[in-house]
């Protein structure tokens, strides 16, 4: 189970992060490919007790592929209890973007700030409890009622799908878990438009859970 929340002064890493373009596509849904937005100039930097106007600015520097930049705009109203500001702020700091990595405070302030009415939030965050490499961060029966709450708000995607079979796998629920994966293998087929990169990860996945052997990343 998850610590409760406690809360810090985040300090700020300067890592070298920036041009990491997979954590780009994930952050801000860059298409691979896509061209860098040109530069601009920023807005008026929002008063201090404006949370929304911080966390405009630390989307505008997301935009901007200034990944330090923006998550000290996030860490500002962060520690202010803003919680959109707090859950970017943990998808920073679980992939160690624009901030030092620590998944354990990733997830607790992902935790913290989850709205179980959000389903791309909840796939999410199942997602990391299923599949991440630190095996203490892990909680796959957490993972289990994140998507069992997701399906009670929308139907699955193909990536939620895939999402969901990782989990199976993860509780060692092979069977199921190939099932599954097969399943969203066919919606992303029939949606189109993706990289062969994402069709030849989703049939890896597909080929472990029916060797019984579950996926981290």
């Amino acid at each position: 189970m998850f610590k409760s929340f406690v809360p810090v002064v985040l300090a700020l890493a300067l890592v070298g992060c920036a041009d990491d373009m997979v954590i780009l596509d994930r952050l801000i849904g860059m298409k691979p490919g896509a061209e860098k937005p040109e530069a601009v100039l920023p807005p008026e930097n929002p008063a201090t007790d404006d949370l929304q106007g911080q966390f405009d600015m630390a989307e505008f520097y997301l935009e901007q592929e200034q990944i330090v930049t923006a998550m000290a705009w996030y860490s500002k109203c962060a520690n202010s209890g803003y919680q959109p500001c707090i859950r970017e702020l943990g998808y920073g700091y679980i992939q160690g973007a624009g901030v030092s990595y620590d998944p354990f405070l990733g997830m607790q302030l992902l935790q913290y700030a989850m709205d179980d009415t959000d389903p791309e939030m909840l796939n999410d965050i199942a997602w990391f409890l299923a599949t991440h490499k630190e095996t203490a961060l892990r909680d796959p029966n957490k993972a289990m009622e994140l998507m069992e709450i997701h399906q009670q708000h929308s139907q699955l995607d193909a990536m939620s799908t895939d999402t969901l079979a990782a989990v199976y796998a993860a509780n060692g629920l092979f069977q199921q878990a190939a099932k599954v994966q097969q399943k969203a293998l066919n919606m992303l087929l029939r949606e189109g438009g993706i990289g062969n990169d994402v069709l030849v990860s989703y049939r890896e996945r597909l080929q472990m859970y029916r060797n019984d052997t579950p996926y981290t990343e």
